[in-house]
């Protein structure tokens, strides 16, 4: 981890009540030292948004660049907007990048206030990014107040469309002390206060356009879409520059899949029956 804090402060995210608005980070020489004293070649950089203060990133870039490592991290969409910055972590052994696009709906993609909320220009911004070679993971969010049964398709089509390497299928998790939180708890759709079930995978909230069970279906079953060997085979093609790298991650997340949809069963009856 080299930077901490992040300015975004969106609604359902916790990062910035735990470490803030401003970002902090770690000396370059002190990282690339950890490094070279790692004495290995692969690395996971657990910044939540590794570009988050652009001049630092690129001296971090250029620093390591040397050392001949492959690294995955976590950024903000907005890397696309600085074309030397994408350019440097690439050299710098960049292979993955995930992305916490949320949502396909331009109307949430507004109310985000996020660096990009027009679809085409998110879709160009994609494009971008893995013409540098980089995979790309989304993490999309089901739950949204704009959101209908419609999303779940919606969002499939999207991702598939654009031969998104990997995706996370989350639903809204509304941690204690975000704004999202509170507003459920205010007005009164809150499920549980068993924190076991906030994981991101189980609905433990009231949506606004659907039933909670058809909201953990919905998301459940688009993991599945998206994760079925068709759709792995076919965009399989927008990522032939790391085909190694992307067929091992999409075998993981396939597995990972049809674990989630053992569950599913168990779940019902463990705790939507007895809502």
């Amino acid at each position: 981890m080299t930077t901490r804090g992040c300015p975004y402060n969106c609604d359902f995210c916790c990062v910035t009540d735990l470490f803030g608005k401003k970002i902090r980070h770690i000396p370059v020489e002190n990282v690339v030292r950890d490094i070279v004293e790692a004495r290995t070649k692969n690395f996971m950089f657990l910044d939540d948004n590794i570009i988050g203060h652009p001049k630092y990133a690129k001296e971090l870039f250029k620093a390591i660049s040397p050392l001949k490592i492959n690294w995955v991290g976590q950024a903000s969409i907005s890397l696309v907007k600085d074309t030397e910055l994408m350019e440097l972590a690439a050299a710098s052994g960049c292979k993955s990048l995930f992305f916490g696009l949320e949502s396909v709906s331009e109307d949430q993609l507004k109310q985000f206030r996020k660096a990009i909320s027009d679809i085409g220009q998110l879709e160009q911004a994609l494009q971008k990014i893995k013409k540098m070679g980089i995979l790309i993971h989304a993490s999309m969010i089901f739950g949204f107040d704009n959101d209908s049964k419609a999303v779940f398709n919606e969002t499939v089509k999207f991702l598939k469309k654009n031969k998104i390497s990997t995706v996370s299928f989350n639903v809204l998790t509304p941690y204690p002390g975000t704004k999202t939180y509170n507003d459920l708890k205010n007005e009164g759709r809150l499920l549980t206060a068993n924190w076991k079930y906030y994981d991101h995978n189980t609905v433990v909230f009231q949506p606004k356009n659907m039933t909670p069970w058809e909201l953990q279906l919905g998301k459940t079953t688009a993991r599945k879409k998206f994760y079925n060997p068709s759709s792995v085979f076919s965009r399989l093609f927008g990522n032939l520059y790391s085909p190694r790298l992307y067929l091992a991650l999409n075998y993981g997340h396939m597995k990972q899949s049809q674990v989630e949809m053992k569950r599913i069963g168990k779940l019902k009856s463990e705790f939507f029956d007895l809502l």
